[in-house]
């Protein structure tokens, strides 16, 4: 094989590697920013369920004479 074809095919590669790190680089960050924005509201669907729970538990015990 000649020396440019050899110098065309790494390159190629090289250049297929670095593209290969910054998608997967830009994928980690979506999927990391992604999962930061679902985090307060599956925090904030946690605490309205408590409350229904704790209010239908109230209403449990007033039913009950507690």
């Amino acid at each position: 094989m000649k020396l440019a074809t050899k110098l065309w095919i790494s390159t190629a590669l090289l250049l297929v590697l670095i593209f290969g790190i910054v998608g997967l680089s830009m994928w980690r960050f979506a999927s990391m920013e992604a999962q930061r924005d679902s985090s307060p509201k599956m925090l904030s669907e946690k605490v309205t369920a408590a409350c229904v729970w704790s209010k239908l538990a109230d209403i449990a015990h007033a039913g009950n004479g507690y």
